[in-house]
């Protein structure tokens, strides 16, 4: 069995019937991924990790690998543990995520602005949907 939970889950998906369970698991494979990458990023160690978490190493090791029953508690430590913060939405196909590539521009350009980013890619979005908009208004005329 793959130790990444997304690996692990995409080959689920692949054999037949699994499709709803790459449904269902997606989001939690992604943040898993996200923590991965954050912890890479801030070079911790998952006993570094846990101490930030308040777990052991050995509960860290566990949830970040095939561990699909993960409580709200235990995701919101992970969170926590590397900087982040855990946000739950029912506006799935309204959310977006920010590629990685470009999170230290938005911070750049939020503090520019001074702006926290969640501010900042409100407007963002806004003023680009807007726009949008009207292109497509003007266009159409």
């Amino acid at each position: 069995m793959p130790s990444n939970i997304a690996t692990y889950i995409e080959s689920m998906a692949c054999e037949a019937g699994h499709k709803e369970y790459l449904e269902q698991f997606e989001a939690l494979a992604t943040f898993l991924n996200e923590i991965d990458f954050l912890k890479s990023e801030l070079e911790l160690t998952q006993r570094a990790l846990a101490e930030k978490c308040g777990m052991t190493t050995s509960k860290v090791s566990r949830l970040l690998t095939v561990q699909p029953n993960l409580t709200y508690e235990q995701m919101s430590a992970l969170a926590r543990g590397v900087g982040g913060e855990l946000r739950i939405t029912a506006f799935g196909d309204y959310t977006a995520v920010v590629p990685k590539d470009l999170h230290s521009t938005i911070v750049e350009n939020a503090k520019k602005r001074k702006q926290d980013v969640q501010e900042y890619l409100q407007k963002a979005l806004r003023e680009k949907i807007v726009s949008d908009s009207k292109e497509r208004a003007y266009v159409t005329l």
